[in-house]
């Protein structure tokens, strides 16, 4: 049992471990696959997609 008090058992056919900055295309697959009919799961401790880049309002080129 998980720390969330849910089982850890199912059946996925892609599972998606982080959904930041870094795997942002690690979920659009998922989305595609999903589209595709596949179970998908995605893993992320945040509560959001994207990571700081979508959680501090500062745009991807402000260190150019």
């Amino acid at each position: 049992m998980s720390r969330t008090g849910r089982t850890n058992e199912g059946h996925t056919d892609v599972l998606v471990v982080g959904g930041g900055v870094g795997g942002v295309g690690r979920v659009a697959a998922a989305l595609a696959a999903c589209e595709g009919g596949a179970r998908v799961v995605v893993v992320e401790p945040c509560t959001w997609i994207g990571g700081q880049l979508t959680s501090q309002a500062v745009s991807p080129d402000e260190h150019r």
